[in-house]
C-alpha cells in the first residue's frame, strides 16, 4: 500500500505521513467539509489551489501555502470554522493539518514541504532528503500519478 507523506526538508521532520490529495474539482470544493476531524499525522494537500475557506467546518485546523516549490509562502495556524484566507500571490497548493501541528513541528514560513510517495514498510526507514531547490514532489512516484488519484491514504 502507498501512502503520500509530507516532510519538512530544512528542519528533516515528517509533518504528516497520512496525507490525502483533492486534486479534482470535486474534490477540491469538498476538501475536509464530510470529516469530523484530522487524526495525528493526517493531513490534505488541496492543489491546485491558492486560498481556503472553513465554511461549514466542523473543527479547527493549520493551514500552510506552498509554492511551486514547496516553499511555505503563508501560514494560518488555529483557523477556526467559518472564516476565509484569500489568496496569496504565489500560491500553488494549500495543505490543511490538525490544528497545532505547525507550532509542534516547528514549521515555518520560508521552509520546503516535499511530499513523497512511500510504502508502509518504508515508514520505519525513511531515507534522507536532500535540500535545496526542485520539484515539489520525491520522484518515487511521477507527479501526474499523485495527482491524479483522486487521495492517497
Amino acid at each position: 500500500m502507498k501512502r503520500l507523506l509530507a516532510r519538512n526538508v530544512n528542519l528533516n521532520s515528517v509533518i504528516a505521513d497520512k496525507v490525502g490529495v483533492a486534486a479534482t474539482r470535486v474534490a477540491r470544493r469538498t476538501g475536509l467539509l464530510n470529516h469530523e476531524r484530522l487524526e495525528p499525522g493526517e493531513a490534505l494537500w488541496i492543489v491546485p489551489s491558492r486560498g481556503v475557506h472553513t465554511f461549514g467546518m466542523k473543527f479547527t485546523i493549520d493551514v500552510i501555502a506552498l509554492d511551486e516549490r514547496g516553499v511555505i509562502i503563508d501560514c494560518v495556524p488555529n483557523m477556526k470554522p467559518w472564516r476565509i484566507r484569500f489568496p496569496r500571490r504565489g500560491t500553488a497548493g494549500v495543505l490543511e493539518l490538525p490544528a497545532g501541528r505547525v507550532a509542534a513541528s516547528g514549521t515555518e514560513i520560508g521552509h520546503r514541504i516535499l511530499f513523497e510517495m512511500i510504502s508502509m514498510g518504508d515508514l520505519a526507514d525513511r531515507a534522507q532528503t536532500k535540500k535545496g531547490d526542485g520539484p515539489i514532489f520525491s520522484q518515487k512516484k511521477g507527479t501526474a500519478d499523485v495527482l491524479d488519484s483522486g487521495g492517497v491514504a
